[in-house]
């Protein structure tokens, strides 16, 4: 982009140029050579400018859908983080039922013999539900990396 910037500069510079040349030389001192050289010139400096008009334009394009997907993302890095919170809730709930379930079992165990079986099923009812719960945030997280990497590539060959 720069490249094409200083170009279209050298090329209106060097118009500019001609033209003082022109205006202080007599009119019959033009060649034709001269005002065709100044004509390829100006169409030069004209297709160099609509070079960079599309250039900038392809360039906002892209800018304009990658901060659309980003802002995508966005919203679904929020939603995930909400549900990541109802879960978590659920799962300290969950801990909670089962130290009190355990709690009156031991003291069933201690009065009445009761059966250990039952406190085993709960710590494998627990011990699942975390596990799972740990399962889905490792894949979201992994969802979210494979999205945000080519953003991120992207970004750093630009």
């Amino acid at each position: 982009m720069s490249d094409i910037g200083m170009l279209e500069q050298r090329i209106a510079s060097a118009l500019e140029r001609i033209s003082r040349g022109l205006a202080q030389k007599a009119p019959l001192a033009v060649s034709d050579a001269m005002l065709e050289e100044l004509e390829s010139e100006r169409l030069l400096n004209a297709q160099l400018s609509e070079r960079v008009r599309v250039l900038k334009d392809k360039q906002e394009s892209m800018v304009g859908a990658l901060h659309e997907r980003v802002n995508g993302l966005v919203e679904q890095l929020d939603a995930l983080g909400i549900e990541y919170q109802r879960l978590k809730k659920s799962a300290i709930a969950l801990r909670e039922n089962n130290r009190v379930l355990r709690e009156a079992l031991e003291q069933d165990l201690q009065t009445n013999g009761g059966d250990a079986h039952l406190v085993n099923k709960s710590m494998m009812a627990e011990l699942e539900a975390l596990r799972t719960s740990r399962s889905a945030e490792s894949a979201e997280l992994d969802e979210l990396i494979a999205e945000l990497r080519p953003l991120v590539e992207g970004h750093a060959h630009a």
